[in-house]
């Protein structure tokens, strides 16, 4: 199905915030930000505006104004949810994790029955690695949404990360990779408890399907790659590596998929 572009209405707020919408959506960040610049000169103080111009200051990295028009957009639509997740994300990206938090903190107080502040403030706490706090937030996930996959799969790997309770990440990983089977990232989760138990085989199993890998992100195979060397299945692990390198170079385990490369390389008397 083919994008459709809205008739440009010049004089119109709405056929403005449109076709900024549309532009923003297919990438044509100036015309997105043009279109946005003249709705907001007809609405001024209007929620829908600064959300959008805040979207096309976060897609272009312009952080600090991002977050002056989420702010107004929270200030024109305070019962908006999804203005106060944005206003935390924008503090986050632009470095200011203290205003992130306290900005998420109000959202959970402001909207008690909704689990995504509490989500938001879990993986802002991973970015400083406070496991601990992080851990709390997800367990708030689950006591307001229980069962909710994402809460249950983010709780699993900060109980990894913190070397604790391998049983109830296993079973937490578990249920949310069934919850939602083709999620990359909770099939990862659990497979790495596996792993972490010294089930290797079984690692495997879960990252691979007919034969073929079926999670594409770097850490998966990495994680694949670390199964096989166990296994001594070497001539696996080292093709899933230089697989890793190829596609990822940068990747935060780069250090790590080159390390455990050389380590293969050699037993393979290479």
């Amino acid at each position: 199905m083919e994008l459709t572009q809205p008739v440009d209405h010049p004089g119109d707020v709405h056929g403005n915030l449109a076709l900024g919408q549309f532009y923003l959506r297919t990438g044509i960040i100036d015309r997105a930000l043009a279109h946005a610049q003249a709705a907001q000169v007809r609405a001024a103080g209007n929620a829908d505006v600064a959300r959008l111009l805040g979207l096309i200051f976060l897609r272009e990295k312009r952080y600090a104004e991002a977050i002056t028009k989420f702010r107004e957009a929270v200030e024109a639509s305070p019962r908006g949810l999804s203005l106060h997740i944005l206003l935390g994300r924008a503090y986050s990206l632009g470095g200011r994790r203290a205003e992130a938090l306290e900005a998420l903190t109000k959202a959970s107080e402001q909207f008690p029955a909704s689990p995504r502040p509490h989500s938001e403030i879990g993986m802002l706490l991973c970015q400083t690695e406070d496991y601990d706090k992080a851990s709390v937030a997800f367990r708030k996930v689950l006591e307001i949404a229980p069962g909710n996959p994402q809460g249950m799969n983010n709780l699993a790997h900060v109980l990894l990360e913190l070397g604790q309770d391998l049983a109830e990440a296993q079973e937490l990983a578990g249920k949310a990779s069934a919850a939602k089977p083709t999620a990359p990232v909770f099939r990862d989760t659990f497979a790495w408890t596996h792993y972490l138990q010294g089930n290797y085989e079984r690692t495997v199993e879960v990252l691979t399907k007919n034969g073929m890998v079926t999670p594409q992100l770097p850490v998966s195979l990495y994680h694949l790659a670390c199964a096989y060397e166990k296994l001594d299945r070497l001539q696996e692990a080292k093709n899933v590596l230089l697989r890793v390198q190829e596609a990822a170079p940068k990747h935060p385990h780069a250090k790590k998929v080159a390390d455990l490369l050389q380590d293969v390389a050699a037993r393979l008397g290479e």
